[in-house]
């Protein structure tokens, strides 16, 4: 008689992650979240005052659609390793104070292609924020400089509601020099923003590892997941 194969669970953490790659796999299982939401989520959590494990943030990537989640095993695998390579590399930048930009490539030089870029925006920050609720982060964990950004950052977020609000106002009677002056401002507003992010997640990882030291910590961030058992 012969043997069952046994089904194995391959997750590569080290899985080269795209935003496209990002945007294919959250749409092919219809997830609630978009990409830009999904990498807000991410870089949240990794920077979150407690570790949030996949078991509570899974979930919200792949919502409770009925006709979505995966078809296989492979599937789920692929899904797993895209999402589990972006938290270990936006944990890894957190902890080497180099970060990189992980968003859309490139938009359409038009007023929805604007309209996009702010969407898009917008969606970011909400998840960002929503990652570290996660964790539990308070804004009265952070140090004198982190609540001036904070402060700052809770005012860009507020424009940026505002500006979708008023579509139609900025649509209105635009003409050719002022859309391309609106492209170059949302540009810099979005670099800005990623720099506020970048601010933010350095200052609420101090509260942890700040709590980590008095516990006595590893050399491996508490964000970084390796699934099954933890790897040194």
């Amino acid at each position: 008689m012969k043997r069952k194969a046994e089904m194995k669970t391959e997750i590569n953490l080290d899985h080269n992650v795209t935003f496209s790659d990002l945007e294919r796999l959250l749409k092919k299982i219809k997830s609630p979240l978009s990409a830009s939401e999904a990498v807000g989520y991410l870089r949240g959590i990794v920077a979150a005052k407690h570790i949030v494990m996949p078991s509570r943030y899974i979930p919200i990537f792949i919502g409770r659609n009925k006709s979505g989640g995966f078809n296989c095993l492979e599937e789920a695998n692929e899904f797993a390793s895209a999402i589990f390579s972006l938290q270990n590399r936006f944990a890894h930048e957190l902890v080497n104070k180099k970060f990189t930009f992980f968003r859309k490539e490139e938009y359409d030089e038009s007023f929805d292609g604007f309209m996009q870029r702010v969407k898009d925006m917008q969606a970011e920050t909400r998840g960002f924020i929503r990652g570290l609720d996660l964790g539990d982060s308070d804004p009265a964990d952070l140090d004198k400089d982190g609540i001036l950004v904070f402060n700052k950052f809770s005012e860009m977020t507020a424009f940026i509601d505002m500006v979708i609000r008023s579509k139609k106002n900025l649509q209105r009677d635009k003409s050719e020099d002022d859309s391309i002056k609106i492209h170059k401002d949302m540009v810099q507003m979005m670099d800005i923003m990623f720099e506020m992010i970048i601010e933010l997640s350095i200052s609420f990882s101090r509260k942890r590892l700040r709590s980590d030291s008095n516990k006595g910590s590893s050399q491996i961030p508490d964000n970084v997941f390796f699934p099954g058992k933890n790897r040194r």
